[in-house]
């Protein structure tokens, strides 16, 4: 699932609610306007890994939660190179 929310830190009971009821295996969370790596709002979701690619500019970022019934592999270092794109490989089994 994808959802672009132009700024996470408000919205954040969305993304409860959402996965509460959904259960996803794999949510991307575009523009999430993080400063920095760390996680400003100490997202822990029951069942799921939490992957941060903050912007530098604070005018993006992407949040990354993987279901752990998922067996995956992070293939390579992820950064957010730009504001208008991102890359995440991973090798799913």
């Amino acid at each position: 699932v994808y959802w672009n929310s132009n700024g996470l830190v408000t919205k954040i009971s969305d993304v409860y609610e959402f996965i509460d009821s959904s259960h996803p295996d794999i949510f991307a969370v575009a523009e999430t306007k993080y400063p920095s790596s760390s996680d400003p709002l100490h997202l822990s979701l029951h069942g799921y890994d939490v992957i941060n690619l903050p912007h530098s500019s604070r005018r993006s970022g992407l949040l990354i939660l993987i279901s752990q019934r998922l067996t995956y592999k992070l293939l390579d270092n992820l950064s957010y190179k730009s504001p208008d794109s991102s890359t995440m490989m991973a090798w799913l089994s």
